[in-house]
């Protein structure tokens, strides 16, 4: 485990303020759920991730490397920057959407460790 070096206090309420340099860090916004866990005893807080990681859309959203990528999403990803369907190595992206759309089960958590 690494230390940052910053300590907070908790409040009346139970509540602790995550530093902004730690929320930029792991992509924490307002809203954004943590699932908070006990591990060895230490407390271990994971951001769970439940839409899209370019659009924060959850329609058809599909586990990709660990993100989640919606459809639509995927399919721009496909298209590259000209518009074509030709990847950086010219064989074509039709491969790279398919696994981008199809992969994996929607795992809805990401560790933040």
């Amino acid at each position: 485990m690494t230390s940052t070096g910053m300590a907070r206090k908790v409040d009346d309420l139970g509540r602790i303020v995550l530093p902004v340099e730690t929320r930029r860090l792991f992509g924490i916004r307002p809203g954004d759920a943590l699932e908070i866990s006990v591990v060895e005893g230490s407390i271990v807080l994971h951001k769970l991730e439940s839409g899209c990681v370019f659009c924060d859309g959850d329609l058809a959203v599909r586990e990709y490397k660990g993100k989640l990528v919606c459809k639509t999403c995927a399919g721009e990803l496909g298209q590259g920057p000209s518009g074509g369907d030709a990847g950086a190595d010219g064989a074509g992206t039709e491969a790279g959407v398919a696994g981008v759309a199809g992969a994996g089960s929607p795992d809805a958590s990401s560790a933040m460790s």
